[in-house]
């Protein structure tokens, strides 16, 4: 099967992972930059 779609898995975080994402992500000077320090918490958080 030759199929493009990356298979997608929904991991359920509580809402006190995404205060912690939120206020390290603040911490950051750029755009980009909060919005990468932002998903890599939410991973680790995952983990």
């Amino acid at each position: 099967m030759n199929s493009t779609e990356i298979p997608m898995v929904n991991i359920p975080l509580a809402s006190k992972a995404h205060q912690l994402a939120e206020q390290f992500a603040a911490e950051q000077i750029s755009a980009d930059k909060s919005k990468q320090v932002y998903l890599n918490t939410l991973s680790v958080y995952a983990v």
